[in-house]
C-alpha cells in the first residue's frame, strides 16, 4: 500500500514520470565522492533527486536504530499526501527532521549493494587496463583503456561512498523530531496564557498546533468579513522605544548599546535586532517576552 502512496507523492512533486502506474524504483543519480548529488535540483525546472530518496526511504523504510521514530514521521507524511498540498508534502515527506542524514545513509546502502554485486573486482579491472594498454603495440587499445579507466574511477567513488566509517558521526545518530508534540503544546499553552495576561482590547484568536504547518492561529468565535480579530496596544508591542526603556531596567549596559545604535540609525532595526537576540539567548525565561520568543521556530524547524 505504501508504494501506491509513494507514487502519488512523487507525481505530485513532479519527481517521476506522471504516466507511471506502479512504483518500481528510483532513477539512477550521479554522486560525487563527498556524497553530494550532481545537479540536485539546481537547474530550472528540475526538482531535487534527494527529495525522491528521502520520501522513498521514509515510506518504504523499516524501523531501525537510525529510524527510531519512523511511524510518527510516516503517518505525518501520508496525511500530507492525502491532502494533495504540495508544500505540505515537501515539508512532511521530503524535508522531515533528519532527512538529509537519511539520504546520505541511502546512498551508502546503495553503494554497498553495488560493491557486493559487482561482477568484477578492482584487481580484475586493473589487469584489464594493463592488457588494454599493451594491445596494439606502442599506442595500445586507447578506446578500451579509456573505458576501463572510467570503470576504475567509478568503482573508486562507489568504494569511497560505501565506507560508512568515513561519514560524519552526526549521520550515525538517531533521527528524532527536534521538539516533541508535548513540548510544543506546553509552549503554546504558555504563549496563550501570556496573550490573555495582556488584556488586549480585542482578541478572537488563539495559537494552536496545526498538522503539517507546526502551528497557526484559530478563531475562538465566529468572524465576519472585515472583523477585527486582534488589537495590540503599545504596551503589547516590541519596538525600538520600548526596547530601550525595558533595557534601562534589566541591563544598563545593553541600554547604552541600544541608545548608541538608535542614534546611528533612524528606523530602529538594529535596536530591535540586538534587543530580541539578547532577550532570546541571554535572558531567556527571565524575559517578559519569553512565552513568545520560546515559540519561535528553531533553525532545524
Amino acid at each position: 500500500p505504501n508504494s501506491n502512496v509513494l507514487l502519488r507523492a512523487l507525481k505530485l512533486l513532479h519527481l517521476t514520470n506522471p504516466q507511471l502506474t506502479q512504483f518500481v524504483s528510483l532513477e539512477d543519480v550521479c554522486v560525487r565522492k563527498d556524497m553530494t548529488i550532481v545537479e540536485d535540483g539546481n537547474m530550472i525546472g528540475r526538482r531535487p533527486a534527494s527529495d525522491a530518496i528521502a520520501i522513498t526511504s521514509l515510506l518504504l523504510g523499516e524501523s531501525t536504530d537510525m529510524f527510531s521514530n519512523l511511524e510518527v514521521l510516516k503517518s505525518k507524511c501520508i496525511t500530507a499526501i492525502e491532502s494533495n498540498d504540495v508544500e505540505r508534502i515537501e515539508l512532511q515527506c521530503a524535508r522531515y527532521p533528519g532527512s538529509r542524514r537519511i539520504v546520505k545513509l541511502a546512498l551508502v546502502n546503495a553503494a554497498q549493494r553495488s560493491v557486493s554485486e559487482a561482477d568484477v573486482t578492482m584487481e580484475t579491472l586493473s589487469s584489464w587496463l594493463e592488457e588494454a594498454e599493451k594491445e596494439g603495440g606502442e599506442g595500445g587499445n586507447e578506446k578500451l583503456a579509456l573505458a576501463v579507466r572510467f570503470r576504475i574511477e567509478e568503482r573508486k567513488i562507489i568504494d569511497s561512498i560505501s565506507d560508512i566509517s568515513l561519514i560524519d558521526d552526526e549521520l550515525l545518530k538517531h533521527v528524532v523530531i527536534d521538539a516533541s508534540d508535548d513540548d510544543l503544546e506546553a509552549k503554546l499553552s504558555s504563549f496563550n496564557t501570556f496573550m490573555d495576561s495582556l488584556n488586549l482590547p480585542v482578541n478572537k484568536i488563539r495559537a494552536q498546533a496545526v498538522e503539517g504547518m507546526r502551528l497557526g492561529a484559530i478563531a475562538t468565535e465566529d468572524l465576519e468579513s472585515e472583523d477585527a480579530y486582534i488589537s495590540l496596544p503599545p504596551n503589547a508591542v516590541i519596538d525600538a522605544t520600548s526596547a530601550v526603556a525595558e533595557a534601562e531596567t534589566s541591563s544598563p549596559r545593553l541600554a547604552a548599546l541600544l541608545k548608541k545604535l538608535d542614534s546611528q540609525q533612524s528606523d530602529g532595526f538594529d535596536v530591535m535586532l540586538v534587543y530580541i537576540l539578547h532577550e532570546r539567548f541571554v535572558r531567556k525565561d527571565d524575559s517578559e517576552w519569553w512565552p513568545y520568543l520560546d515559540l519561535l521556530p528553531t533553525v532545524q524547524e
